[in-house]
Order: structure tokens, then C-alpha cells, then sequence
């Protein structure tokens, strides 16, 4: 049955830097039209910083709101500033379910519809490391989002099995009242021009996005094509992703180690489509922090195969030895092994490759994400 016209509001702490949107943020941004366009949903955004000049919006005139904080990852007590604005534009829009993402925009959307009789859906996109770690601004931060985020109208819903267990492990939300929604992409924006080898036999290409902070692992991926440049494949490898204060470290490393010449930074890439077509293999080399890493898919999507650390939710998008390889977190031995098996079948990848796009089209589609979305909104 079609919603005719019920509005969701979606919140977000911020939605891109330089027109480029992280990974959870393309995800819901995706969504929002297919739920307009199949369920008849009425999609509004509301985003607690400022506006992205470059940011192509995904929707009509007037349905993003922007209040206009100026916020770090904290907002300290900015957040009762942020709750209190957000309140008012839910009593102007009057959506009757608001729908919040990543644990900075779920508290302060926890606050705002506080006593009202609006449904709160809590979207859970990542296993960050404050969820567990022991120091006090992380007990407190959990404390607070329990405390905020904990109330009887809300609603939970994970992009990944991996997520709903680690969530509710770290959080003590019980299990039975998260739903999993595994993410889905637009897969036919996601086609492949070329064919792997890109380089034909003179070099090897490979790749990851991603924020170069440790988390993420780029240092393992470059200690990784260290050990293949001892007499293994000729590899660059091209990073794409915000330099940020750390950014520095990874440059530095990359010379320390001999491959000056062979990494590629990149900084944030906004044609996506442009940069996997550019590579014979993606990499995801993550520590933590990850929930269903939206990258792999879309390479999938690509017909790369992919090497990813055995984060997240990555196990339930990548059997190993099919769309690619899944190799232990932060392992660069682990990691330069599998980098270099494919790299010396390059027929094995490229059917690796054509394996991971069937394996998207079959479960990872933008139009099953919005129809469990949407059943998951009707059942109250």
C-alpha cells in the first residue's frame, strides 16, 4: 500500500564537503526518490550544518533545511541550540516520522521530537570504536545516546547483521528491536567502460576511498604494495579521500617506503564512477569503524574485484574467493598476498569481478533497499 503523501524527515549532521558525499549519506540520499517514486513517501532533509555550495541536491526546491551550525563531530552545547531548531521545523513541515542518521544528528533528533507524537527511526550505519572503547568521553557519549536515543517510540533499523550484533552488544539496545536493511545502489549507474587489465601489462592499478585517518587503513594498503614492489606486481595505487590533519602521515609513509612515485593522492574525488572504471582491483583496508562499506558494492557494481579486512558488515556482501578476497584487519602480509593473486590471474579477477556485479544485482539493489524501508515505516 502507497503512504500518499506522508513525510519523512531525514536528518543529518552534514551531508558533503566539496560535493562529496560520505558513504552513509549517498546511501539515504539514493533512497530518497525511489521512496517518493514506488511508495509515494514525501521525502524532506534536514541538516544541522551549513550549506555545500558544490553538493548537487537530490531533491525539489525547499525540501533540505539547513540550520545553519557551525559544528564539529561533538557540537558540545550546541545540541540543545540544534534541538531546539529542529523542533520548529518539525512543527512547520510536520512530518510523522522523522528518520535520523549517524549518533550526533540521533541525539539531537532524539531531544527535538521529545514528548511528541512523532516516530523516531535511528538509522545504525557503522561500528565506531567509541561504542566500546573505555575512556570517559566515550562512556559518556554512550550514556548520553542511551539516555537520548533510548525512548519507547523509537525504532531501529542497521545496514548490516554485523552492525545490529555490534550495536547491540555496545549499547545494550536489545537485538529484537533493530531491523536490518542492507543497503542497495542505483546498480545500473554503476557500469564498467573498461575491462580489467585497465593498464593492459605495464601496471597494475589499485585503489581505495576513503578519509585517510588511520581507521581506515591506507597505511596498511601502503605497507602492503611495499612488500609487492620486492619483486611482486608493479602497483600505484590511487587513494581517494579527504587529507584532513593525518593526511601528511600516509604522504610521508609513502616515501619512506620507496613509493613516492607509486602513490597517487588523490584528495576527494567527486566521479566516482570514473575512478573505480580506473582500476584493476579495489581495496578497503579498514581497522574498524565500518558498517556496510557502501565502496565495495559499487565496485562490485564495476566488475572490480575487491581485497577487504574483515570489518563491519563486509562478509555479508564478500565471500571470499568469489567477488574477491576478505583478508584480517590490518594484516599487510594478508593484504599484499591477496593484492598480488589477483594480480597475476588476471582472468580469475576479471571473473571475480563479473561474479561481485551478479552478486549486486541479485542483493544489493537500490529498489530492495526502499521497499523493506518502506514496509519497515508501515509497520508503525
Amino acid at each position: 500500500m502507497k503512504a500518499e503523501g506522508t513525510k519523512v524527515l531525514h536528518v543529518f549532521a552534514g551531508l558533503s564537503t566539496e560535493g562529496v558525499v560520505g558513504g552513509a549519506e549517498r546511501a539515504i540520499l539514493d533512497l530518497l526518490l525511489p521512496l517518493e517514486h514506488r511508495w509515494g513517501y514525501e521525502c524532506h532533509v534536514a541538516v544541522l550544518g551549513r550549506k555545500d555550495p558544490q553538493l548537487r541536491e537530490p531533491l525539489p526546491p525547499g525540501r533540505i533545511h539547513y540550520l545553519n551550525l557551525s559544528y564539529s563531530l561533538g557540537l558540545g552545547f550546541h545540541i540543545v541550540t540544534a534541538a531546539r531548531r529542529l523542533r520548529a521545523y518539525l512543527r512547520r513541515i510536520n512530518p510523522a516520522l522523522v528518520h535520523s542518521h549517524l549518533w550526533l544528528a540521533d541525539v539531537v533528533t532524539a531531544l527535538a521530537v521529545a514528548g511528541q507524537p512523532i516516530v523516531h527511526v535511528v538509522h545504525l550505519h557503522d561500528t565506531r570504536e567509541w561504542m566500546a572503547a573505555g575512556d570517559w568521553r566515550c562512556r559518556l557519549r554512550r550514556a548520553l545516546y542511551r539516555l537520548a536515543a533510548g525512548g519507547a517510540r523509537t525504532r531501529y533499523v542497521a545496514c548490516a547483521e554485523a552492525v545490529r550484533r555490534y550495536v547491540a552488544g555496545r549499547l545494550a539496545i536489545p537485538a529484537e528491536r533493530i531491523t536490518v536493511v542492507r543497503y542497495g545502489i542505483p546498480v545500473e549507474r554503476w557500469r564498467a567502460e573498461r575491462s580489467v587489465p585497465v593498464d593492459g601489462a605495464r601496471m597494475h592499478i589499485v585503489g581505495c576511498a576513503g578519509r585517510l585517518v588511520p581507521e581506515k587503513g591506507q597505511d596498511v594498503l601502503i605497507r602492503a604494495a611495499a612488500k609487492l614492489a620486492r619483486g611482486g606486481p608493479k602497483v600505484v595505487l590511487r587513494l581517494a579521500g579527504g587529507m584532513r590533519r593525518t593526511g601528511a602521515d600516509f604522504v610521508r609513509l609513502a616515501r619512506r617506503l620507496g613509493l613516492a612515485d607509486q602513490v597517487e593522492f588523490l584528495g576527494r574525488v567527486r566521479e566516482m564512477r570514473a575512478f573505480y572504471d580506473g582500476l584493476d582491483v579495489y581495496v578497503l583496508p579498514s581497522r574498524s569503524s565500518e558498517g556496510l562499506p557502501l565502496s565495495i558494492l559499487e565496485a562490485m557494481a564495476m566488475q572490480r574485484p575487491v581485497v577487504a579486512t574483515d570489518v563491519g558488515g563486509v562478509r555479508e556482501a564478500i565471500t571470499s574467493g568469489e567477488e574477491g578476497y576478505v583478508v584480517p584487519a590490518g594484516d599487510a602480509d594478508a593484504l599484499g598476498a591477496a593484492l598480488e593473486r589477483l594480480l597475476r590471474d588476471p582472468s580469475g579477477a576479471a571473473r571475480m569481478g563479473d561474479c561481485g556485479r551478479r552478486r549486486v544485482q541479485r542483493d544489493f539493489t537500490l529498489e530492495r533497499m526502499a521497499d523493506e524501508v518502506a514496509q519497515f515505516y508501515a509497520r508503525g
